[in-house]
């Protein structure tokens, strides 16, 4: 009951933005439909879709009616027998590379991608700073450290280069987010969210919710933006080390020593 109450950050545009914007809260049946039909065309392993009613003609509101997948979850799994596991992830490793193979010129949700001004870093940078403002109000620990936070994400930004086309992302896939048929396959649910992006924006949540898992998810031949998944991990760290922040002209930062960032777990 005090989920909207809890969630702090409608202040920053993270919540009730509508469809457009790709970080809005990713609820209702129009999402789920055209993302249950985006991966149904991929041959993606999702649960079948048995009933879709917009009109209200079983019940007072919209109504999907899924299949029921026997079996358990990749989380589940994972914690009893990792080793068991490690097909499925595999599996999913060749799910992920389908759905990393679709295009789109733009990016955005699958049932409203017009995102194109500004292109999806400088948005994911924009979401981040205004996280760390955010942040900061609540938490003198971040306060801080704030400064210091808003030049390692734009020495990250900096190192970003173009790109002309996205691709397919679940948005928030973790473990809990699959569930395993008794066939082995891994089935992706909570697709409400699917977005057309970048794919390392997948990965940048694969990589921290699985865990010393996400090697199994890792395609050593894949680059993003001219990176592979590895050299991201390496140059996500880099500026910990780095006193040479690159900005724009109209950003001037003060004086910091990124490799002393620390925030206190406090007493």
């Amino acid at each position: 009951m005090g989920r909207e109450s809890q969630n702090w950050w409608r202040t920053v545009g993270e919540a009730g933005a509508g469809e457009i914007d790709p970080f809005a809260e990713a609820n209702g049946l129009e999402l789920f439909a055209k993302a249950h039909e985006q991966l149904t065309a991929l041959d993606v392993p999702i649960p079948e879709l048995l009933l879709l009613d917009h009109a209200g003609g079983h019940m007072a509101a919209d109504v999907a009616l899924v299949q029921d997948v026997p079996g358990t979850s990749l989380e589940a799994l994972l914690a009893a027998d990792a080793a068991t596991a490690v097909p499925v992830l595999e599996r999913l490793r060749a799910t992920l590379r389908r759905m990393e193979s679709a295009s789109h010129p733009t990016y955005g949700k699958v049932s409203a991608p017009a995102g194109t001004a500004p292109d999806f870093p400088e948005a994911v940078l924009q979401r981040a700073l205004r996280h760390v403002d955010s942040a900061a109000i609540r938490e003198p620990r971040i306060a801080a450290a704030a400064e210091q936070l808003r030049d390692a994400l734009w020495t990250l930004a900096a190192q970003v280069r173009p790109r002309t086309r996205y691709s397919l992302v679940h948005g928030e896939l973790g473990p809990d987010h699959v569930l395993v048929d008794a066939a082995g396959l891994p089935v992706l649910i909570d697709i409400e969210g699917l977005i057309w992006a970048d794919v390392e924006w997948e990965h940048a949540f694969l990589e921290l919710r699985f865990g010393d898992h996400y090697g199994h998810l890792q395609a050593p031949t894949s680059t993003t933006r001219g990176y592979s998944y590895t050299d991201w991990r390496r140059i996500s760290r880099s500026w910990r080390g780095r006193s040479d922040f690159s900005r724009p002209a109209t950003q001037t930062p003060k004086a910091c020593e990124p490799a002393r960032i620390r925030i206190s777990a406090g007493p």
